[in-house]
């Protein structure tokens, strides 16, 4: 029988420099958004992901995100759910994971949506809530004998991967057709509604009704880091206005992510040291992208230090955020403005994206001469590996200007002797 106790840790970084589980303390019933405490020791922790820790029967630990009132909500229910067993009701709301669930295919939506907005960021979330809407919706048009999650087949499946790939599907959802998606994009869409399918289910990797296997290789295949060239970088600023510049003069020289961006504030700069903190909001509801994201980012254009000087004089009063909408709140819209100001530089849309930014400031600081661990540590990347990535890009170019002079200087050679022979 399970225990109905259900208590909240934390996965930070202890005084001792070692990764542990640590109890969160709580304030009143809501759980501490900083305290924890390890062995006895009660400290504070900036960043860490949130799990619940219950035996059931034996012991077992669940990520429930990084949001504290989503890992409160999250051990409020799992309290109710394990009393529910331990009781022996039969009332026991349907749960995803569930072997022989029958449940709606809207209801399924809803129910995987809701669960992995406590687990998973709001970018990840849009992104399904938009695949799975557009999916059961097609189901409804094309299948609408297909009522049940566990009445999808291995062939609604590929044919909905096919219709991405031949036709599209616009935002009304097969109404109005558009251009196709391409493999990579259709095998990922399809990829996302057979996780859905898996975890409402139950099944392990690989149960699902398609595999990755059923999909082209380089479909699932690490994309190369992509870096904008010199001309590149020079037409877009030549195309900003003063606070597109400054914007994406910050994107380039501090590597920042959209997110960090987004909620930079005027705290998180400290003008005397010219440093940036990223670390975890959680009365604004962000936090870092993994253990390593917190970081410290120096800001190394005069130029630049000395505009955002000049405008935390105009703008702190109105809002605390660094790039705010005209109501105080935070802008969102990065991307959209990026291609806008693509647009009137000549670059194709498809060609800017904001972490461009970031590659481009690895490989430039790579290229002058800063090393593998600085380059990671201004990233913010917990994994090496994901660092020898934006580094490859820097190799590149480094060994393509290596044969460049030696070309040139063979080049120069052979003139030379040929004068001598002349």
């Amino acid at each position: 029988m399970p225990n109905r106790n259900v208590s909240i840790y934390r996965k930070v970084l202890t005084p001792e420099q070692t990764i542990r589980y640590c109890r969160v303390i709580m304030r009143g019933k809501d759980p501490h958004p900083k305290k924890v405490e390890f062995r006895g020791l009660i400290f504070e922790a900036d960043e860490g992901d949130y799990y619940l820790a219950y035996r059931n029967p034996r012991q077992k630990w669940e990520h429930v995100g990084g949001d504290p009132k989503a890992a409160k909500f999250a051990a409020d229910k799992k309290r109710a759910e394990l009393a529910s067993i331990a009781t022996g009701r039969e009332d026991v709301p349907q749960e995803l994971g569930q072997r022989g669930i029958r449940i709606s295919l809207q209801d399924a939506c809803d129910l995987y949506l809701k669960e992995i907005r406590c687990t998973r960021a709001d970018d990840t979330v849009d992104l399904f809530n938009q695949t799975l809407t557009e999916f059961t919706k097609w189901m409804a048009k094309e299948y609408p004998s297909v009522r049940l999650i566990n009445e999808i087949r291995r062939s609604h499946m590929l044919a909905y991967y096919q219709i991405l790939k031949q036709q599209g599907l616009s935002k009304r959802h097969g109404e109005h057709r558009i251009l196709p998606c391409s493999p990579s994009t259709a095998a990922k869409k399809t990829d996302r509604v057979n996780q859905w399918i898996r975890k409402t289910l139950g099944l392990r990797a690989g149960q699902g009704p398609v595999k990755r296997s059923d999909f082209p290789a380089e479909c699932f295949a690490q994309e190369e880091v992509q870096a904008f060239t010199e001309d590149e970088l020079n037409r877009f600023f030549a195309a900003c206005n003063d606070e597109e510049h400054l914007l994406f003069s910050l994107f380039l020289n501090t590597g920042m992510r959209n997110k960090e961006m987004q909620y930079l504030t005027w705290d998180d700069i400290d003008f005397e040291s010219g440093l940036i903190t990223i670390c975890n909001k959680p009365e604004l509801g962000f936090n870092v992208k993994t253990l390593g994201s917190a970081r410290c980012v120096p800001i190394t254009d005069d130029e630049l230090f000395q505009r955002l000087a000049d405008r935390e004089k105009k703008k702190k009063k109105a809002s605390d955020f660094v790039f705010a909408t005209r109501t105080g709140g935070r802008i969102r819209d990065f991307l959209d403005r990026a291609k806008k100001v693509g647009e009137r530089a000549g670059i194709p849309r498809e060609k800017v994206w904001i972490h461009k930014f970031r590659a481009t400031a690895a490989t430039g600081l790579a290229l002058a001469g800063l090393g593998f661990t600085g380059v990671q540590q201004l990233l913010g990347h917990r994994d090496p590996k994901v660092t020898r990535r934006y580094l490859a890009k820097a190799q590149d170019i480094q060994l393509r200007d290596q044969i460049k002079a030696i070309r040139q200087q063979s080049k120069q050679r052979l003139q030379l002797v040929k004068r001598a022979h002349a």
